[in-house]
């Protein structure tokens, strides 16, 4: 099998620690640190499936990623879904048009070199991480696929962020009517909605947002346990996607490098969004056939700024 280029990775490499100078008593919440010691003593705060322990292997969640440095890289909207050994990322633009789905073992993607065709790639393993590894390391927000057949990797892990945060400088607040916390440094900045339940088998956090290194990050519509709504992405084959009746080609490894984002302008022509509006219609028949617990069609999710 062919070996792949390098997988698309976004890495947020600011960390939250010295990089402001001001006093912890001037700039940090004495009730806001005591938030962060009660969340992390009572909630988990991670959802993996490689990572032990974890709330549950069971979620799904709505990313939306903007890059404002970047004016070629136009808001990307995410649907993560996750189950003991499966995991598929459905990749779309603002308006719920989809551009690529990411299924382990299968990548399919609206043709970014044929107009009105599809690309498929299979033998993929996925990774998506949202994650620091120890308390030196730096944030780490990336997704992309290898060529593999390991397991996939999707890694939502609020704990570990939160738990190295250097409290004695960097600011922090929290909005007790909202609950909302919130770090903020001269370069990056977190905020966190914490969940209004209390109990082990739910995820902490309502949303989250981050912002820092050219990039911002917004996690929303966290599922945690059955049933997932769109678990009917998982298991989607290549004879599955030939029978959308659009030319199909196959992916080289080497086109890998930019291919799992939606590009500027998308779709850029009549050709491309019938494409889009194909797959869509795909997407929507299969969950609507395998799922009874969501309406039959797939939306954007809701990119707000919810306080």
């Amino acid at each position: 099998m062919e070996t792949m280029k390098p997988k698309l990775i976004l890495g947020l490499a600011l960390v939250l620690s010295g990089i402001i100078n001001c006093r912890a008593d001037a700039d940090t919440s004495a009730a806001a640190t005591n938030v962060i010691s009660s969340f992390l003593d009572s909630r988990l705060a991670n959802l993996s499936l490689t990572r032990s322990p974890s709330v549950s292997r069971q979620f799904e969640f709505d990313v939306l990623a903007v890059f404002p440095n970047n004016p070629d890289l136009p808001r990307t909207v995410m649907r993560v879904v996750a189950d003991q050994d499966h995991a598929a990322i459905l990749i779309q633009n603002t308006n719920a048009l989809p551009y690529c789905l990411m299924e382990n073992g299968l990548v399919v993607v609206c043709d970014p070199k044929r107009a009105g065709g599809l690309a498929y790639y299979e033998g993929n393993t996925l990774r998506w991480n949202f994650s620091k590894k120890n308390k030196n390391s730096k944030i780490d927000y990336s997704w992309g696929i290898t060529a593999t057949n390991l397991p996939p990797e999707v890694d939502l892990d609020l704990r570990s962020i939160l738990q190295d945060i250097p409290l004695d400088r960097v600011k922090v607040t929290f909005d007790q009517q909202n609950r909302t916390l919130q770090c903020l440094s001269s370069k990056v900045f977190l905020s966190v909605i914490i969940s209004q339940k209390d109990d082990s088998k739910s995820f902490g956090a309502d949303r989250i947002e981050f912002a820092g290194g050219g990039a911002m990050l917004a996690i929303s519509d966290i599922h945690v346990g059955a049933p997932l709504a769109l678990q009917a992405l998982f298991g989607i084959s290549k004879d599955d996607i030939e029978k959308i009746g659009l030319p199909l080609r196959n992916l080289n490894g080497n086109e890998f490098t930019n291919i799992l984002i939606v590009p500027k302008n998308f779709p850029p022509s009549d050709k491309e969004a019938a494409a889009a509006k194909k797959l869509q219609s795909f997407l929507i028949y299969r969950c609507a056939q395998q799922a009874t617990n969501v309406p039959a069609q797939i939306t954007a999710p809701d990119t707000t700024n919810k306080k």
